[in-house]
């Protein structure tokens, strides 16, 4: 079983206020993201304590967000090993522009590959989501602050599958009030 996990417990430090609850398209961030997610599988989503999601998704709190995207990872893995998943795909909640052609891709190659975990990349950069299997869970149990997918990718290359895709949603999350004013700009592009 697949289960599907969406990372919102940031801290939006540099964006000044709750950057998920920002909206584009006259949806929040955390609603365009959710909305993607919930197209494939009933998402669980990984939140601070302050955050309110919309009724009726599961939730995971994450009490220690402040330590970093390490303790939302760890969250999910604990939540997916409880519930027997046996694989995830892990989104993050402020990549609005993130396309539903690349996780449709990152889910084909899981498909037909060997590797534990699989993510897609663009112009060599790594993207989201993030598919992992169970058998891969091990590896991000000594992550601590905000390292995270990126620290087990380097550890652990033989593990791993990258896809490159022609989606720079994919690289491209929201960190500032200018990256919401650009993901709006280009949101209405496409």
């Amino acid at each position: 079983m697949t289960c599907i996990y969406l990372l919102a417990a940031g801290k939006s430090e540099r964006f000044g206020k709750e950057k998920l609850l920002q909206k584009i398209n006259g949806k929040t961030l955390l609603e365009t993201s959710l909305n993607l997610a919930s197209s494939f599988e009933e998402p669980v989503v990984v939140v601070k304590p302050s955050l309110k999601i919309p009724e009726g998704s599961r939730v995971v709190v994450n009490k220690n967000y402040e330590e970093g995207i390490s303790t939302s990872v760890k969250l999910a893995l604990k939540d997916a090993k409880s519930r027997k998943c046996d694989e995830i795909l892990i989104f993050l909640a402020d990549m609005p522009l993130l396309k539903r052609e690349t996780v449709l891709e990152i889910l084909d190659v899981s498909r037909r590959s060997d590797k534990w975990i699989i993510y897609p990349t663009y112009l060599g950069k790594k993207g989201f989501p993030t598919f992992i299997r169970r058998e891969a869970f091990k590896f991000f149990e000594d992550l601590s602050g905000d390292e995270g997918f990126k620290k087990v990718i380097r550890d652990h290359p033989e593990i791993c599958e990258s896809v490159p895709v022609n989606d720079p949603g994919c690289v491209f999350d929201i960190d500032t009030p200018e990256d919401l004013k650009r993901a709006a700009k280009e949101s209405g592009r496409s």
